[in-house]
């Protein structure tokens, strides 16, 4: 017998992250932070992830349980032209972050 797999939305990792590390931590665990987003509607993550874009310039341009990969403008005021650095996520540690310059 099949079951389905339900997709998460790529940012449930990164938002598990951010809820399970550090003193004030909602969650003990990483994986129990994660199993509380997968729940979150994905209107609500992606009205999240708007507000990011609005608000820092930062996209993802990808997201699963472990990791994600974000890149924010350097220059928000000049798009087109602005450099772009690219980070590296490790969701369960989010105080480390791998970072490089895009253009």
């Amino acid at each position: 017998m099949l079951t389905a797999h339900r997709l998460h939305h790529p940012l449930c990792g990164f938002l598990a992250g951010l809820h399970s590390f550090g003193p004030e931590a909602s969650y003990p665990t990483f994986s129990a932070a994660y199993d509380a987003v997968t729940q979150v509607p994905s209107a609500t993550i992606e009205e999240f992830e708007e507000e990011l874009w609005l608000s820092q310039s930062r996209k993802f341009i990808h997201g699963c349980r472990d990791i994600s990969v974000v890149d924010t403008l350097n220059d928000p005021s000049s798009p087109s032209s602005s450099s772009v650095t690219r980070q590296l996520i490790i969701n369960s540690r989010p105080n480390l972050v791998q970072t490089g310059e895009i253009g």
